[in-house]
């Protein structure tokens, strides 16, 4: 029997669509040993940046959550850890079929979600706990989410089934939840969560480097119709590999740590350069290049230590406006403060403490956030100086400069 969910009453003059009662939905999965966090109402993306590290895991935190989103969805959320929860999240018809009849194995009954039951019945999410063969199997400490899409498909290519909660956190919608279409996610009841099957673990390794290769391999497939595309007579490219070129060179820019302005620029200039009518294709795909560029989900990557292997520790590297490095050594944040202390005078305040250092490191590009790790450095840094706490100043406290005699008297030195 499925487990029932009472939403609000609401007048159909304020608002034609139910909302999701948040405190009872996320109490239902909290009574189910599940870790949850808001979810916004029209998305399926939480409200939270520390959603996976620190979810509401008790009724307390619940009825907190509950004050500020009273109507917003709720998330259950994992990530990667033995006996930690996997979602295998169903996106595409057949793939249930396919993953039964290439693997010769029934899916267990678990504890599964529908989250569109009455217009995509297909689309699911299977509850696993995560067992000591899927951690090793996945990659442990290093494992991440797993995504799999239809590259047969041009241009945007649908998901076929995502892996969650195997790598740094994934999240999906508890039943009871209302879709902004009015559906409800809906549950097969009180069901237990069954571990998670080692034949089922090795099939979506197996397609999740299926895929890897096969997107490779499109790719160079686009890479190769874009040269033809700049030579004499060359056929225009199609706007679909337009858009995976657009999204394959804003990863290549990221990758190399240039910045998101910069990115939009130059795959712009390129799209120009490189491209049949590219004047008119960067103008037709200006937004969408902006939209990959901005994309929170895009990394910008440092610059590699091991391209410059010459390059002594503490070097700061810098570009001019023509693109040429600018090499030179940056001293760090405990060096800066070491010689800012030198210059204080022997008895001050800790306002006055935090606010010489916070001029001098902000001369070298430091800054003090007031974070607790920010103090503890403070006072690391202050200790080493041969200064020590002796006494308050109303509600501060004072820091005094030791000399060499007491300093070797409170140490116990001869």
């Amino acid at each position: 029997m499925s487990t029932t969910y009472a939403a609000p009453s609401i007048s159909p003059s304020s608002n034609p669509l139910p909302e999701t009662n948040f405190l009872a939905v996320a109490t239902a999965a909290i009574n189910r040993g599940f870790a949850v966090t808001p979810v916004h109402p029209l998305e399926k993306r939480g409200v939270f940046w520390g959603q996976y590290r620190h979810p509401a895991k008790n009724l307390w935190e619940v009825t907190q959550h509950a004050k500020d989103y009273p109507n917003h969805n709720v998330g259950i959320v994992s990530r990667r850890g033995v006996g930690n929860l996997a979602f295998l999240d169903i996106d595409a018809d057949g793939v249930i079929e396919r993953i039964e009849a290439e693997t010769g194995e029934k899916l267990p009954l678990t504890y599964t979600v529908q989250s569109r039951p009455q217009s995509a019945s297909f689309k699911k999410h299977f509850y696993f706990r995560q067992t000591e063969y899927s951690f090793n199997a996945f990659g442990r400490h290093k494992s991440k989410e797993i995504n799999v899409k239809d590259l047969s498909v041009e241009g945007k290519q649908p998901t076929l089934f995502d892996l969650k909660g195997v790598g740094a956190g994934g999240l999906v919608v508890a039943a009871g939840s209302i879709r902004e279409s009015g559906e409800t996610y809906t549950d097969n009841g009180d069901v237990p969560i069954a571990p998670f099957p080692n034949w089922l673990v090795n099939w979506v390794l197996k397609e999740r480097d299926r895929y890897r290769s096969d997107a490779a391999r499109l790719r160079e497939k686009v890479k190769a119709q874009l040269m033809t595309a700049v030579q004499p007579g060359g056929t225009l490219v199609s706007k679909d590999h337009i858009r995976t070129a657009i999204k394959s060179r804003v990863g290549t820019f990221a990758s190399l740590g240039v910045r998101r302005k910069t990115i939009e620029r130059l795959v712009k200039e390129q799209i120009e350069d490189f491209i049949q009518d590219g004047p008119a294709a960067a103008a037709a795909y200006k937004e969408f290049i902006h939209e990959e560029a901005v994309n929170p989900k895009l990394r910008i990557g440092r610059l590699r230590t091991e391209l410059l292997p010459k390059l002594p520790p503490r070097t700061m590297i810098t570009t001019t406006p023509d693109g040429s490095l600018i090499i030179e050594m940056s001293p760090r944040r405990h060096e800066v403060m070491k010689e800012a202390i030198k210059t204080f005078p022997n008895r001050l305040k800790t306002s006055e403490v935090r606010f010489r250092l916070t001029k001098a490191l902000s001369k070298q590009g430091f800054k003090l956030t007031g974070a607790k790790a920010d103090d503890r450095a403070i006072t690391r840094a202050m200790r080493r100086a041969g200064y020590s706490v002796t006494g308050r100043a109303g509600s501060e406290q004072v820091w005094s400069k030791q000399s060499g005699q007491s300093k070797s008297r409170r140490t116990g030195s001869t």
